[in-house]
């Protein structure tokens, strides 16, 4: 294995072993309600703070920014007008 291959095998590991013990439970009994929210709300605030740190200051950069925050706006609007 090349020194790249393994690097990411290491970097990789901690996620995957993550996943797996996480999953394991749910095959056996179904999450609640709750855990699902949890979960689900989890993940958005990850997805949140990945844009904002990662995508956000590129586009900013590129002066693309009014039209990605007008999207953004459009799309959070339509969520909440599908969910009502």
């Amino acid at each position: 294995m090349s020194g790249a291959v393994a690097n990411a095998a290491v970097l990789v590991l901690f996620p995957v072993g993550a996943t797996a013990a996480v999953a394991a439970p749910a095959t056996w009994r179904a999450p609640g309600e709750r855990v699902t929210s949890g979960v689900q709300h989890f993940a958005a605030g990850v997805e949140l703070a990945a844009l904002a740190g990662e995508v956000l200051p590129d586009l900013r950069a590129e002066s693309h920014l009014p039209a990605v925050l007008a999207g953004f706006t459009v799309g959070f609007i339509g969520l909440y007008a599908i969910a009502g």
